[in-house]
């Protein structure tokens, strides 16, 4: 059997997780969303039918399910870029509803690993994503957006 790919030539993996969710009476919004999962090392493409309760949770164990060796964080974004952390469904459902072309709803995701993480020493918020680690310092790390600035200019860093 052939594994169909999309335009980016990532590998489309089906996903029929069409339970009940004990909503009820109460009619829920269910679209067939193209989720992109971005990992350092890897990309697939999954089309899911989420709703707007339980698109969070439904994203996860996917993302689990693709990946069971770690838990997962799941980001906003892609396999260059990372946004905001997703904490809930109603964060991930107003994503999906803003990205839609020609009635195609699809969702970026990035995973990043739980645990390992490290704190910027310019800002001391947590990094996610790429880190700028200082070749002379012994624990000297700046994130992507300090890294820009003029803090620890004297120093050469490199990407990690």
């Amino acid at each position: 059997m052939k594994i169909p790919k999309c335009r980016s030539g990532m590998p489309v993996v089906e996903s029929t997780n069409h339970e009940s969710h004990g909503m009820g009476h109460v009619p829920l919004e269910t679209h067939l969303v193209y989720v992109n999962f971005y990992t350092y090392e890897d990309a697939k493409q999954v089309r899911m039918i989420l709703n707007e309760y339980t698109a969070f949770d439904d994203i996860l164990q996917k993302a689990n399910e693709l990946l069971p060796t770690c838990r997962w964080r799941i980001f906003s974004g892609t396999d260059k870029h990372v946004s905001s952390e997703f904490k809930n469904s109603r964060q991930v459902w107003d994503a999906i509803k803003q990205t839609s072309y020609y009635e195609i709803r699809y969702l970026e995701v990035r995973m990043i690993k739980i645990g390992g993480s490290a704190r910027c020493d310019g800002c001391y918020r947590e990094i996610f994503g790429s880190r700028y680690k200082c070749t002379e310092c012994s624990d000297f790390d700046l994130c992507g957006v300090c890294e820009l600035g003029p803090i620890h200019s004297f120093h050469k860093l490199i990407k990690i």
